[in-house]
């Protein structure tokens, strides 16, 4: 078969990203025109695509174009990655695959695997079949980063120009984001992103098999870092929650000149508490349960201290992954027991921070503690609606809030923060 070149326009560097595709057959330009693919920009970054060839061994019978905003542009193809194709977005490499979790009205479904090209007169040429397609903002897309040892799994919603990225807690899936990332894009002003955390669900280390090491915030803020830098952005805004949150001030304090603004929902600092003592032993006490007992008493025991999730009209929380569970107990419950990431030089770098505690959590020792952070931090310090994870089951009155606190925390750093 005869090969024709294709010179693809990407979406306008302002438009944050043009995403992966429908693989369209090889057509004549004119009829790639009709289909929405436009003759090259000399400012966009470029590509060309041809049919029928092979790279690095690897067959390429489909490609489409990916852009983070300035950064290199990615070329997908359903294949393994091809050895000679690198370069750095930051992370340990680019990511290596994209899905898209679910479109918007009408749009196709695609998946493949993402190589990285340079943006330079010498980029090399990609063979395959054209494939692109510009999503609607309420696409949410998957893809995959590798950072230290772990393949991220990370989504991306929204083509706004501020980024916020939502650091889960001790179940370290990214989904639970997934309502209030909505609401945040049909608001519209921004890009949002969540992750699974290293060692949970999607986000496993690699190769297969390896064993689980112990957990270390710092790492949790570099993965962080991985997925602000793969999105193309040079700051976030980073929100928390729980252990999330613990991650989150981790951040602020590693990459200060990352950080837009940080918010902290109910951070289990609890070595903050004028009841730390009594907290500590009754985590040890816990621990001691799961060594002695197993994983199913201990975590049941520690949920009874969970308040605010049986108030009436709450939908019954779903079940934790058993993996994540297990990683969970072994490898993270006694770091987390009484680590405190340095406020006083959060406070010094003059980052904008606020703090969230959730109505329904009353009393709980997770809530109390955002009573303490804001004291230290002299920052902002909101009540918001539902519990421990009331941003999922009640995203659309935390919303509100959330947003309110974004206003706040911006007047903050224009008031003399960064």
């Amino acid at each position: 078969m005869k090969t024709t070149l294709f010179t693809l326009l990407l979406a306008p560097l302002a438009i944050q990203a043009a995403e992966i595709a429908r693989v369209l057959p090889n057509k004549p330009a004119d009829q790639l025109a009709a289909a929405g693919l436009k003759p090259s920009d000399a400012h966009a970054p470029q590509a060309e695509i041809a049919e029928g060839a092979t790279n690095g061994g690897k067959t390429l019978d489909s490609a489409a174009i990916y852009c983070p905003g300035d950064y290199p542009y990615f070329v997908v193809v359903p294949a393994e990655r091809p050895r000679e194709c690198g370069g750095s977005s930051g992370a340990d490499s680019p990511p290596h695959r994209i899905n898209v979790h679910s479109w918007g009205p009408g749009e196709p479904e695609a998946t493949g695997t993402v190589v990285m090209r340079r943006r330079s007169p010498m980029t090399p040429r990609v063979t395959g079949r054209v494939a692109q397609y510009n999503n609607t903002p309420a696409t949410l897309v998957e893809a995959v980063v590798h950072n230290e040892g772990c393949d991220l799994h990370y989504w991306r919603q929204g083509q706004g120009p501020t980024l916020i990225i939502f650091v889960p807690g001790g179940g370290g899936n990214g989904d639970q984001y997934f309502p209030l990332m909505a609401l945040l894009t049909e608001h519209g002003g921004f890009t949002t992103a969540t992750f699974d955390r290293r060692q949970t669900s999607a986000s496993q280390l690699v190769p297969a098999g390896t064993k689980q090491k112990r957990l270390s915030p710092p790492q949790q803020a570099r993965d962080v870092r991985a997925v602000i830098q793969v999105l193309g952005f040079e700051r976030a805004v980073v929100f928390g929650n729980s252990s999330g949150a613990i991650f989150a001030l981790q951040f602020a304090h590693d990459f200060p000149d990352l950080v837009d603004r940080v918010i902290a929902h109910e951070a289990p600092l609890t070595a903050l508490l004028p009841d730390a003592s009594k907290i500590t032993e009754w985590f040890l006490q816990l621990y001691e349960r799961y060594e002695t007992e197993g994983m199913m008493p201990a975590a049941m025991q520690f949920a009874s201290e969970l308040l605010g999730y049986d108030d009436e009209g709450m939908p019954p929380p779903k079940p934790p992954v058993p993996g994540n569970l297990r990683n969970f107990w072994e490898n993270e419950f006694l770091v987390l027991l009484g680590y405190v990431p340095n406020l006083f030089r959060i406070k010094e770098n003059g980052t904008s921070v606020g703090v969230m505690r959730g109505e329904r959590s009353r009393d709980a020792f997770y809530a109390r503690t955002t009573d303490e952070m804001a004291r230290t931090l002299d920052c902002p310090h909101f009540m918001v609606p539902g519990h421990h994870q009331g941003y999922e089951p009640e995203a659309d009155k935390f919303l509100p809030r959330f947003l309110e606190m974004l206003d706040v925390l911006e007047e903050k750093k224009k008031a003399g923060g960064r």
